[in-house]
């Protein structure tokens, strides 16, 4: 499978009714999409089912820009998972220490800085706000993206 029917597997999930949801919709409106890559030798693996916080501790000692989204395994076919990843400064290409995996990876998903990753778990005291689809919480980070002061209402 190339790459282009790799990225072909976003849109399919997508046209379902997966692709309704509020920050799915908003991901495919916004987001990039990104073919898994290499491990960078003597890449230390993270711990399993921690994809935001390997990815975090990552930013946080190398300065690899963060990402938030969905991640497929595409042997598992249209089934994403919320997921958080890095990206290599000089290339732009996914470093992902939760998945080895390889180019077997796909992604859609935004870049966050650490400014705007810690307001938006500071409004809502988690990390991967991407994940559970909630709107009030798509609206918490479009104001943050955005740079807009958040209203009381």
């Amino acid at each position: 499978m190339n790459a282009t029917q790799q990225l072909d597997l976003i849109d399919q999930t997508l046209a379902g009714p997966y692709g309704a949801l509020p920050f799915t919709d908003y991901l495919r409106r916004n987001g990039n999409r990104w073919v898994g890559s290499a491990q960078p030798p003597g890449m230390k693996e993270g711990l399993q089912k921690q994809c935001f916080r390997n990815a975090w501790q990552l930013r946080l000692s190398h300065g690899f820009p963060y990402c938030e989204g969905y991640g497929w395994d595409i042997k598992l076919g249209a089934l994403p998972f919320s997921h958080a990843w890095n990206l290599c400064p000089k290339t732009g290409r996914v470093i992902d220490a939760t998945w080895n995996i390889g180019s077997r990876a796909i992604y859609l998903g935004i870049q966050l800085s650490p400014k705007q990753l810690m307001n938006i778990i500071d409004l809502t005291e988690r990390f991967g706000v991407l994940q559970n689809g909630r709107e009030e919480d798509l609206k918490l980070v479009e104001h943050v993206l955005a740079s807009r002061p958040i209203t009381a209402e």
